[in-house]
């Protein structure tokens, strides 16, 4: 998981998890967390289609096919962590969600 994929859920749950007596959190804090937090999906649902691609045209080429089948490796291992990632984060997203509509109604 990336640095800022990190930072991210980290921000997210920070946001959803404040105690009950804190203050809550900025609405417009929030909203921007939401901003950033679907700008990253799109970015991990594009990488994981790029491998998805890549691992296809690779399966459908010819060549060693050792080489081959360590890289395909390679490519499936990231592509599961990416949509891995993809799913943590729309949960994260998600909640963060119920927690905006949560504090807007209060």
């Amino acid at each position: 998981m990336s640095t800022d994929v990190r930072k991210l859920f980290d921000r997210i749950g920070a946001l959803i998890e404040a105690p009950e007596d804190a203050t809550p959190p900025p609405l417009a804090e929030i909203e921007r967390t939401l901003t950033d937090g679907y700008a990253q999906a799109h970015v991990l649902e594009g990488e994981r289609r790029r491998l998805d691609r890549k691992i296809a045209t690779l399966a459908a080429s010819d060549g060693d096919a050792k080489a081959k089948a360590a890289e395909l490796s390679k490519l499936s291992t990231r592509a599961r962590r990416s949509g891995e990632e993809l799913s943590r984060l729309r949960e994260l997203l998600a909640a963060l969600r119920r927690h905006h509509a949560a504090l807007r109604a209060a």
